[in-house]
């Protein structure tokens, strides 16, 4: 509250992320029925772009990007996303008049503003508009661009750990058991 009432912006950046996938999804979502990948991945990335840049207030370099794989317009490899970055980056003096003497935090980022442009411009289902952010050097690299993932939050990482290479069904039972919710 007093982030509202002295004037100053409260920053949110876990909210101002799903706005840049939210960002890509409504710009891609014109293009629905159409046929035209190219239109469809040319929106969702400048419109994810805009808001990393605009919005998200935070530093992240792109470790895992989704242009090379489809020779797209994409966010690629390498480039650096968020308002400090981009700013720190372009004109490092302007971030120390804004941020003062704040060390620059780097986020390590995989992103995909549009997964299923096919089914988009055929107005099938299944498309999304995907970021993952983790800390600097944190987050695998691969050049396979379909991967096995398994994800799990730390009520479940505080009591077992989950695996790839244990079968579907193991584990469901030990993320069952750790949350004591049935299947």
């Amino acid at each position: 509250m007093a982030g509202l009432l002295s004037g100053r912006k409260t920053v949110n950046i876990p909210v101002d992320l799903i706005k840049s996938t939210e960002a890509a999804s409504i710009a891609a979502a014109k293009w629905i029925g159409s046929g035209r990948k190219e239109h469809a991945d040319k929106a969702a990335t400048d419109a994810m772009k805009s808001a990393l840049a605009k919005s998200v207030d935070f530093a992240g370099k792109v470790v895992m990007g989704e242009g090379k794989k489809d020779k797209s317009f994409g966010i690629f490899d390498g480039e650096v996303v968020g308002k400090q970055a981009v700013i720190w980056t372009d004109n490092p003096s302007r971030y120390k008049q804004l941020y003062g003497d704040k060390k620059i935090v780097w986020h390590d980022i995989a992103v995909d503003p549009i997964e299923g442009t096919t089914p988009t411009v055929t107005s099938g289902p299944e498309a999304i508009s995907a970021i993952a952010v983790a800390g600097k050097g944190s987050m695998f690299h691969t050049d396979y661009f379909y991967t096995n993932k398994i994800v799990y939050g730390n009520k479940i990482k505080r009591k077992t750990d989950l695996s790839l290479s244990y079968p579907l069904e193991e584990n469901l039972r030990l993320a069952s058991e750790a949350t004591r919710k049935p299947i």
